[in-house]
């Protein structure tokens, strides 16, 4: 993210269930890599962009929609680097103190880190644990 993970870190923030998640797949990494993300956020914030990056060419934002007071959801149009369409994805934002921030929910915690840990790897242990 070179020298941004800070800034990227506080666009996001985790939804209920999601930094349980965080916390018990930041746990299961060797304890420099730990250090590394000492805010949480910083560890899906790592991920998305990586996905972002390496994937999507170009995003529109197609419908807002107000779900509650300080709570809605983006639909957004991507197109892939490959020049294909890789459809419309819905992405949950919250007002923060700081501004919009992207809400990321529990299962996309653990999809994320089942992702980065590759095929046949053990779940995660909770925190603590």
């Amino acid at each position: 993210m070179k020298g941004d993970d800070d800034e990227l870190a506080a666009t996001l923030v985790l939804a209920d269930g999601a930094r349980e998640k965080a916390e018990a797949w930041r746990a299961a990494l060797p304890a420099e890599v730990q250090q590394k993300y000492a805010v949480l956020e910083k560890l899906p914030g790592l991920f998305l962009t990586e996905e972002i990056v390496r994937k999507a060419a170009s995003a529109q934002i197609v419908e807002t929609i107000e779900e509650a007071p300080g709570r809605v959801t983006l639909r957004v149009r991507t197109a892939t680097v490959e020049g294909g369409s890789a459809g419309i994805s819905s992405f949950p934002l919250k007002q923060g103190e700081g501004g919009w921030q992207l809400e990321i929910p529990a299962d996309m915690v653990e999809a994320m880190r089942k992702k980065a840990a590759g095929p046949g790897a053990r779940p995660a242990r909770r925190a603590g644990k």
